[in-house]
């Protein structure tokens, strides 16, 4: 049996160890409860350092949009390295940066990737971003929400995520969860500590679109989430057969080609994002995620050069990176 956790993206504000359980119980609460997404059962550790992928890690995706007015370009960023159509950008391991896991059918998985993506450019209106299979998950504070339209899931099925809070609301709750006593919470302090989960919301979409000028608010997280089971028949077999693959833990180099292709079958889906101008007109391509066994000094030379001598041996890691690549709309 899997011991998972909740894992997170840079950037990102982990809540207090206690705060899951307590977001759960509120959220079961919220208006729309049979849309709310679950928050239990969070990877292992040792997986989440092993396999984050979130792309706030530290990519970003760049590209200009030719063809059309030359004002009409825009830059998607997820971090600080530029990607055209001929390169991918990838996110390293051992960060714990978010490639959520959970046990699915057979103990195969349930994933969700970070997507925490910011589109710039210049006469930009919105921000689309849709999905085939899968769902887009976006957690956010009610009053700062950024999505301004979408087409909402007609399921409520477990999908892994992790949670966002503003660093204000996090100093918040962990001030009243030190405050309880060993023996538990008071009304009051349960009380309180509900009212700082009331301020959040989740959705889960099969398309969602985000005001440009609010793309990723403060306290807020944006996941690309699936299920195993929802692959092709040769690739779900495939998982079954080597999901030991893709929960390892060990950092075994004789398994990385093994999880890699594991990681591939399971993530290896496409993005379809949307750029409306105010000009009218829309521009389009594909984000399509998938990995490759590096280390950390190719996937980041230039953080890598700057470490201090006697730590870059630790540092430079061998494993599977995720890949963001960048192609044509096929939309």
């Amino acid at each position: 049996m899997i011991d998972n956790r909740y894992t997170q993206t840079i950037n990102e504000i982990k809540a207090h160890e206690r705060a899951v359980e307590r977001m759960l119980e509120t959220a079961r609460s919220c208006e729309k409860k049979g849309k709310v997404i679950h928050m239990k059962n969070w990877i292992k550790g040792a997986v989440a350092a092993s396999l984050a992928v979130a792309v706030t890690a530290g990519s970003v995706i760049g590209f200009n949009i030719f063809g059309g007015k030359a004002e009409n370009a825009f830059v998607l960023k997820v971090g600080a390295v530029e990607l055209s159509a001929e390169k991918n950008a990838s996110i390293g391991i051992g960060e714990d940066k978010g490639l959520n896991l959970s046990e699915g059918s057979d103990s195969v998985a349930a994933f969700s990737v970070g997507m925490p993506m910011v589109c710039e450019g210049s006469g930009i209106k919105s921000v689309t971003y849709s999905v085939d299979s899968g769902k887009l998950i976006i957690t956010c504070r009610r009053d700062n929400n950024p999505v301004i339209a979408g087409t909402e899931a007609e399921d409520n099925r477990y999908y892994p995520y992790g949670l966002s809070m503003t660093e204000e609301d996090r100093k918040e709750l962990n001030a009243i969860i030190d405050s309880e006593a060993p023996d538990g919470a008071t009304e009051e302090q349960n009380a309180a500590e509900n009212a700082v989960y009331a301020r959040y919301t989740q959705s889960a979409y099969s398309s969602v679109t985000f005001a440009y000028d609010n793309q990723k608010p403060e306290g807020s997280s944006f996941y690309y989430a699936g299920f195993a089971e929802d692959l092709s028949g040769k690739d779900y077999e495939y998982l079954k057969e080597h999901k030991d693959e893709l929960y390892n833990v060990c950092g075994d180099e004789a398994l990385f080609d093994e999880q890699k292709s594991c990681i591939e079958k399971l993530i290896g889906r496409t993005v379809h994002c949307t750029v409306a101008f105010d000009d009218g007109t829309e521009q389009k391509r594909d984000i399509v995620l998938g990995a490759r066994v590096s280390t950390y000094s190719r996937e980041y030379p230039e953080e890598y050069a700057s470490l201090p001598d006697d730590i870059k041996a630790d540092k430079d890691y061998k494993g599977v990176f995720v890949t963001y690549t960048l192609i044509l709309s096929s939309k």
